[in-house]
């Protein structure tokens, strides 16, 4: 089940949809401002793993014009 979030900023509608999508990641939040989608997700682990003394950081991103 997943939780959904509106409101009005500057003149358009502002919607946060809370796990609708990536099931299998920890939390996801798809965010729709405009014209504008953003999927953000984040997952972890258990337990650290040995030997790290870093935060990995990936990352990546896909822009798409649609006409």
């Amino acid at each position: 089940m997943y939780k959904s979030y509106s409101m009005e900023l500057a003149g358009r509608t502002l919607m946060v949809d809370v796990d609708r999508v990536c099931a299998q990641s920890n939390g996801a939040a798809l965010m729709h401002y405009g014209d504008t989608t953003v999927l953000s997700t984040c997952t972890a682990s258990a337990k650290p793993r040995d030997g790290i003394d870093f935060f990995p950081f990936p990352w990546s991103t896909r822009r798409r014009c649609i006409p």
